[in-house]
């Protein structure tokens, strides 16, 4: 045995008390020579650990897109403009299916288009929206809502 007093290693074949001395403490012989650091073995398990995070992250993170993807859009306030410009807009031009029920508990296929649509364009959006739908800038956004409003041509 190995027994360290004031940061020296001295030998004694006999086990020291802890109690003697506040600066001695018992070493064991075999760890004398091993560094204190790691191994590189070691090293590489945890680097590899550490790689194998962010890639963790990033699936738990894709997979919770695909799930929120099914989820509804974020209320639309009452009374608002482009909202019922939206919904307007759809029942002038008679489109077809509007008012068949959506999959969105609660709401009409063209209340549903129109709430993704609403969530959908950027907040300094201040145009109407169904005509944004019909343009070749919305052709995106408008696949994107018929999908969330189960409202195919």
């Amino acid at each position: 045995m190995a027994v360290e007093v004031d940061g020296r290693r001295q030998y004694s074949s006999a086990l020291v008390s802890l109690s003697e001395s506040r600066n001695r403490r018992v070493v064991p012989d075999n760890t004398m020579h091993q560094p204190m650091t790691p191994s590189r073995k070691d090293d590489s398990v945890n680097s590899s650990m550490k790689n194998l995070l962010p890639i963790a992250a990033m699936l738990l993170l894709g997979l919770g897109g695909k799930a929120f993807a099914v989820d509804e859009y974020n209320t639309v306030p009452a009374g608002d403009p482009q909202y019922k410009q939206c919904i307007a807009y759809a029942a002038k031009l008679g489109w077809e299916g509007g008012n068949e029920k959506s999959p969105i508990k609660g709401q009409t296929k063209v209340q549903a288009f129109c709430t993704c649509m609403w969530n959908e364009t950027p907040d300094d959006f201040k145009g109407n929206l169904a005509i944004l739908a019909e343009t070749p800038r919305g052709k995106k956004i408008n696949k994107i809502c018929e999908k969330y409003a189960d409202w195919h041509d």
